[in-house]
């Protein structure tokens, strides 16, 4: 198994979230506040678009990709593996050893 920069910030994060347990409290107006830890880990700016789903009574919250950042992602993606910037694993356990 490959894994590409981009993706290994995604798995970081995860892996942020799993110890992180964080209770939110809704203001006037519904608004709620990200933690700075969560807004810095994903990079989200002020402005950024986060899409909101309920499905069986539970909220999940996710970045929007503008179009822009995919292509760089994806060009800034390739350049790693073209330049060898990448970990390969068979299992979870050798991934988890390779990313400590």
């Amino acid at each position: 198994m490959i894994i590409h920069k981009t993706d290994l910030r995604k798995i970081c994060f995860f892996v942020i979230m799993l110890s992180m347990n964080t209770t939110l409290k809704i203001q006037s107006r519904g608004t709620i506040t990200l933690p700075k830890k969560i807004r810095e880990s994903l990079s989200l700016k002020v402005g950024d678009f986060l899409s909101v789903n309920l499905k069986d009574r539970k909220i999940t919250v996710e970045p929007v990709k503008k179009d822009e950042d995919l292509q760089k992602d994806i060009l800034s993606s390739l350049q790693d593996i073209k330049n060898g910037n990448f970990i390969t694993f068979s299992s979870s356990k050798e991934m988890r050893a390779k990313l400590k």
